[in-house]
């Protein structure tokens, strides 16, 4: 697969082998991510004895894969009580587990899992459906694990598959394990307790900082204590922020780091909120490095060698047609253009002339009418469901910097119209991405258009 070889930098002579029990034959394995331009975590379609494909988020500090208690019901798994686990206020929580024959992601096949289970709709985000959590027993510890949002896949393979590619920036990492211990044992593959803190030496504003390496969350943490020495000043921002036992806590306030720098890699305007993870002591812990801090790269995790390899991206523009082949549908990668469909401005319609007033209106400020915006879609794709992603550009076709747009269409569904606001008025609009798993529409009949968050 050409995408495959894009990501991963083969030994000439690797042996094959190395793989954890239980997973399909190879030496690599290749995934879809959903909305890998949106700036949120990995997500990936999921199949479970056949069935789905369930949305999932890849969180390599989750202990074991879960899937929401719902899912469970649906699947009529076997299910029972597991170990009690401790999670980031430093509570003991009582875990329920389900056997899971067999999961399908991508081209790897894991059978013989036990995974724990959270509430229904834990994981939700950005308006899609997730129904489970892949976690370290399918993102190994033996294995390399590693993403391109350009190409919009994410990689497994054994470390003999592996050679970090020749000019990777490297940041190496020390394990911090909690000073109680671990909590929870399955002889099953199970849940095994709190993953130790991957800890990164690190600058932040130019003051040290020991920070933990989390590729499962999109926001940054600094312990609230170093803020003022580290020159972070607080302003309101609201999130949610979830542990990997599905304990959500609530962010009313972020600070903007202007600079943070690991292994040689940089970041600025970087968004921290309140790092409050009461497992480990403040003085080996200051935060995390989340997914916004590695936005701009291409990452490898080699969770043996203790280190993080990462590679400037390429370029979203020019990557359309691979992130489009991921999905594996002639229809789609046959277009002429990206997704045989289209988005444009087009003028309201025309309305009655006023009639002529006897005297002359007051002077009025003008107000500029909201743009319209069209999607269109050829009849060949026009039985599909889909999602597009727009980027709204100049006449020079860089970007203007506006919210993307997401336009949904259901089968059958051949155009949209939206009104969008004066801010878009003059743009123009690229096709930059496809997905089989939509949003939830309110006019399935009709299609929507979604204003995407700005990236956190």
């Amino acid at each position: 697969m050409r995408t495959l070889s894009l990501l991963l930098a083969l030994a000439a002579t690797g042996c094959a082998g190395g793989a954890p029990p239980g997973f399909s034959s190879g030496d690599a394995w290749v995934f879809p991510l959903v909305g890998p331009l949106e700036h949120g975590v990995l997500i990936t379609p999921v199949t479970i004895g056949g069935n789905g494909p369930y949305l999932f988020v890849l969180d390599p500090d989750a202990s074991a894969s879960s899937l929401d208690d719902s899912l469970a019901v649906e699947l009529d798994l076997v299910t029972g009580l597991g170990p009690r686990l401790i999670d980031e206020t430093d509570t003991s929580r009582q875990i329920k587990i389900a056997e899971v024959p067999a999961l399908t992601i991508g081209t790897l096949t894991v059978k013989g899992r036990v995974v724990s289970l959270h509430p229904s709709g834990a994981y939700a985000t950005d308006g899609r459906d997730v129904r489970g959590v892949l976690g370290r027993d399918v993102i190994a510890d033996s294995l390399v694990f590693g993403f391109d949002r350009d190409a919009g896949v994410a990689f497994l393979a054994t470390r003999e598959a592996f050679t970090p590619p020749a000019q990777a920036l490297r940041i190496s990492y020390r394990h911090q394990t909690m000073r109680r211990g671990d909590v929870g044992t399955s002889a099953r593959g199970g849940p095994t307790g709190a993953v130790p803190r991957r800890v990164a030496k690190a600058q932040v504003n130019g003051a040290a900082a020991e920070l933990h390496l989390d590729l499962g969350a999109v926001p940054s943490q600094l312990n609230s204590s170093k803020w003022k020495s580290m020159r972070l000043v607080p302003v309101p921002y609201r999130a949610a922020a979830i542990d990997e036992l599905a304990t959500t806590r609530l962010v009313d306030k972020a600070g903007i780091a202007n600079h943070v720098e690991a292994g040689g890699a940089s970041a600025m305007g970087l968004v921290m909120i309140p790092y409050v993870d009461r497992r480990w002591d403040d003085e080996d812990v200051d935060g995390a490095l989340g997914l916004n801090f590695f936005a701009p790269y291409k990452v490898w995790a080699d969770w043996h060698d203790q280190a993080i390899y990462l590679l400037p991206r390429d370029g979203e523009v020019d990557g359309v047609a691979e992130r489009i082949a991921r999905w594996n549908a002639p229809v789609l990668t046959d277009c002429k253009k990206p997704a045989c469909a289209s988005a444009r401005l087009i003028s309201p319609s025309p309305s009655a002339p006023a009639p002529t007033p006897p005297l002359p209106p007051p002077v009025e400020l003008a107000v500029a009418a909201p743009p319209n915006l069209l999607v269109e879609r050829d009849a060949a794709v026009a039985d599909l469901a889909y999602e597009l992603l727009l980027e709204a550009v100049g006449a020079d076709g860089r970007s203007l910097g506006l919210p993307r747009l997401v336009a949904t269409f259901g089968p059958g569904t051949r155009e949209i119209r939206q009104k969008l606001s004066p801010a878009f008025a003059g743009a123009r609009f690229l096709v930059l991405d496809v997905s089989p798993y939509l949003r939830v529409c309110p006019k399935a009949d009709a299609g929507c258009v979604f204003e995407l968050t700005p990236a956190r």
